[in-house]
């Protein structure tokens, strides 16, 4: 029968971990496993003082010896302490560690059991699984935050009614509603702009028929605002039901996107026009001016004949108003280089609206803002801006003898809903008292040849819109309990 110290060692030697044994400051005793885990030989570690191996030998750099100083030096008698150890063995290759140390008493003297568990491998592993869990969740954050505003989930009751199981996100930052109220006002249907409820229903049947949906659809906000949502939705089946049981969806808030592609359109439109405008007006300015000549000369031969004098008149008021057409095509066609010059706008707000109202029935308020900032711009196109919204105001006033001129300084952010470039801005407002844009109209109110009025080209405020974009401006209208306020902003000079 073999020694029982023999078999210790038998017992020592084919540990699947490092085993050392720490005495009087120096090693004792190593296993095999401890050579293949550090790459050191029994003949370099044993009867080696502990401080001769941090000094000369490149184990542990500071902050890993700092760790395993701090370690032993809270181990108590009889008991062990577990951690996690950084170590560089012979190779120079990292490796970490799975350690155990407790502190003994052999042949009466206190001794340091150390087994440690090369985990470098599963360490290598939990570093990739970290840094694929970092991006999944980069990727979820982008995708929540870009993509999905919020999330939910509708039970299918009797009669395909639907009753609202949860809902996620921003749903309440959105539609300034919580769950509650929406449920008083008769839920989900509420929401939906009523002019497109028919398609939020054709989206509810086919997702009822067991497809999934997505579809595009304007929502009412609490407090009366306009958002364009993109709803992704889709079925669910339960076991042993032949019919959809739940649905579930995602919404984005896509009104931002839907004024960008407006704006496009805007554009397009605006660019389809100059080319339109630019190929003829001048050829046709000429063309009138030979005509007008041509009357004039013929109501000089015959300008004692009262029958044809008045006939003549017409023509050259026509002529006239055509040579106005073309003028407004060629601002349209922007075909010469802005004439800018650095001016005080608030003095020419009051010129040109006062002209503009002048021999009507109708008055200015004004507010103004005191030291307005100056603004670098084409002059005469700026008043021609100025007095096309006037214009409307008029037109749109009607019985109301009254019309509000603002103006005032404001600062944009990186982030504004202009999409102009973040600085200072002067704002002019010119507001009506009409009975305000019909929803069906809104989208085109700055289309080229479209009017409401039965007299005028349609042109006026395409003209605004394309004088305040060269200027790297913005227009736009907000439609009031009672009105309508066009306005435009204009980057300001110190």
């Amino acid at each position: 029968m073999k020694d029982p110290e023999e078999i210790n060692q038998i017992i020592l030697s084919n540990l699947q971990y490092g085993f050392i044994i720490v005495q009087n400051k120096k090693i004792i005793y190593i296993n095999d496993k401890t050579t293949d885990i550090t790459g050191y030989s029994s003949e370099e570690l044993l009867q080696k003082e502990v401080n001769h191996i941090i000094k000369h030998y490149s184990v542990f750099n500071s902050s890993d010896l700092s760790n395993l100083q701090n370690q032993i030096k809270n181990v108590d008698f009889g008991k062990k302490t577990k951690f996690i150890q950084q170590i560089t063995n012979k190779e120079g290759q990292l490796c970490w560690l799975w350690v155990s140390i407790k502190k003994v008493l052999l042949y009466e003297e206190p001794a340091f059991f150390i087994s440690f568990a090369d985990i470098t491998e599963l360490k290598e592993t939990e570093n990739i699984l970290k840094q694929k869990i970092k991006v999944i969740e980069t990727k979820y954050q982008v995708i929540s935050e870009l993509v999905v505003n919020f999330e939910y989930a509708y039970q299918v009751r009797e009669n395909n009614q639907l009753e609202s199981l949860w809902v996620e996100g921003s749903f309440e930052q959105l539609t300034e509603y919580t769950q509650s109220e929406l449920k008083q006002k008769g839920g989900w249907e509420a929401l939906i702009h009523p002019h497109d409820i028919s398609t939020a229903f054709q989206q509810l049947n086919q997702l009822l028929a067991g497809k999934s949906a997505t579809v595009e659809y304007r929502i009412l906000t609490k407090n009366g605002q306009i958002r364009w949502m993109r709803d992704y939705a889709y079925p669910v089946y339960e076991k042993n039901n032949n019919g959809v049981d739940k649905i579930i969806g995602a919404v984005q808030d896509i009104t931002i996107l839907k004024t960008l592609e407006q704006e496009a359109i805007k554009v397009k439109k605006m660019e389809s026009l100059s080319v339109f405008a630019g190929g003829i007006a001048h050829d046709f300015n000429n063309l009138l001016s030979k005509i007008l000549t041509g009357i004039n000369i013929m109501q000089f031969e015959l300008m004692d004949n009262d029958n044809v004098a008045p006939i003549l008149e017409d023509i050259e008021k026509a002529v006239h108003l055509a040579h106005n057409l073309t003028q407004e095509l060629k601002t349209i066609a922007r075909g010469e280089k802005l004439k800018k010059s650095v001016i005080n706008i608030s003095d020419k707000i009051k010129e040109i609206t006062q002209l503009t109202v002048n021999r009507t029935n109708v008055g200015v308020k004004y507010q103004l803002a005191d030291n307005l900032a100056k603004v670098e711009v084409d002059e005469n196109q700026i008043c021609q801006v100025i007095q096309n919204l006037m214009i409307n105001a008029i037109h749109a006033n009607q019985n109301s003898k009254i019309i509000l001129v603002k103006a005032f300084g404001t600062t944009l952010n990186q982030e504004n809903q202009y999409h102009l470039l973040p600085g200072q801005y002067l704002q002019v407002s010119i507001i009506d008292e009409g009975e305000g844009i019909k929803e069906e109209n809104k989208h085109r109110v700055f289309d080229p040849y479209y009017t409401t009025k039965k007299e005028g080209s349609g042109l006026g405020l395409a003209i605004c819109y394309s004088v305040i974009h060269e200027h790297n401006g913005y227009i736009g209208y907000n439609s009031l309990y009672k009105g309508t306020e066009f306005f435009f902003l204009l980057p300001t000079v110190k």
